[in-house]
């Protein structure tokens, strides 16, 4: 599972330390894990959000951006983030990126962790064959498109030594130490959730166990990450709403989540990644008839990204106290 699809999986069913207890158990071994991840830092420019756009205009707008981000170029422009959404082996890909983490490349870092967590939480890669692993899919209501997806894209990684790509939590620390936005909010999200397992008292978890860097907290991160205007750190962060926020209702918390991802789609980030849960049509059809609701809100945070009021974004009072300032 791609671990936008993962953390809004996380986020939709609750936030929570049972949820994370479910997609962990049995399908993650931090010391199975022994890969990396690269990052690439997203500059495309984007679009104002307009108020109340027709659902059509809306789509168009958002597959565009979909389709810009996955056209052909030169190989030395095509980003590190367009090389992990384009590959059909993660296995060949960590390999064709591993000299550029090893000599710091700061998206390599964090793109080979990606590949690493991504096939880690895919345990129908792990069959002989891809019938065994259509049954097992089907096992767990997963559709066809993606138990062929996972499959091909995680199978060898799944089954071969991958010991000399390193530790992928290593990679992802990395990359948060060199200032990489998107590993900032997904460790964030990580921090966040490993301190509400340990006040649940579950400690035996991959993910309370795995080894989060630890030398910037939560909130800082995600000030960093969201200065640095990084759509893809946007849509990171749109599945954190719950976490940041943990006194809002469900339906508040949802808009949110949905208005946060309007945002990040139309500034560029690499919507298609996460299918059906960044796609206008199903967020409209989830939203009924708090649609209006969603785009006042995507309007608002637009407004606050673009003027830098950081503490304004209602992230959580604790987001604002790295500055003094109060969040809304």
């Amino acid at each position: 599972m791609h671990v936008i699809k993962w953390l809004v999986a996380v986020a939709v069913l609750g936030v929570g330390i049972s949820i994370v207890v479910k997609y962990g158990v049995g399908h993650h071994d931090p010391s199975e894990v022994k890969r990396s991840a690269p990052t690439a830092t997203a500059t495309g420019a984007h679009s104002e959000i307009k108020p109340a756009p027709s659902l059509v205009s809306m789509s168009q707008h958002i597959k565009h951006s979909q389709r810009t981000s996955g056209t052909a170029k030169p190989a030395s422009e095509v980003s590190y983030r367009e090389r992990f959404a384009n590959a059909h082996d993660y296995f060949e890909f960590s390999h064709s990126i591993l000299a550029a983490a090893q000599a710091g490349n700061a998206d390599a870092e964090y793109y080979l962790w990606n590949a690493s967590f991504t096939c880690a939480q895919a345990p129908v890669a792990k069959f002989n064959t891809m019938d065994e692993a259509e049954s097992y899919g089907a096992s767990l209501r997963m559709s066809m498109e993606t138990v062929h997806q996972l499959y091909e894209r995680c199978h060898k990684m799944r089954t071969q030594d991958v010991s000399d790509l390193g530790n992928s939590w290593d990679w992802l620390n990395r990359a948060v130490k060199a200032g990489q936005p998107v590993a900032q909010a997904t460790t964030a999200s990580f921090q966040i959730m490993q301190d509400r397992m340990k006040v649940a008292g579950i400690g035996s978890n991959w993910l309370a166990q795995a080894p989060i860097e630890r030398d910037s907290d939560p909130q800082t991160l995600l000030r960093e990450a969201l200065q640095s205007g990084d759509p893809d750190a946007l849509l990171q962060i749109s599945t954190m709403t719950g976490l940041l926020n943990p006194g809002e209702s469900h339906q508040q918390s949802a808009i949110d989540r949905w208005a946060w991802t309007v945002v990040a789609c139309q500034r560029g980030a690499s919507c298609s990644q996460c299918g059906s849960d960044c796609d206008t049509r199903h967020l409209m059809e989830a939203a009924g008839n708090d649609w209006g609701t969603v785009q006042v809100r995507a309007q608002e945070i637009s407004d606050k990204l673009d003027s830098q009021q950081w503490d304004e974004l209602g992230l959580g009072a604790s987001v604002s106290d790295t500055s003094g300032g109060s969040a809304r």
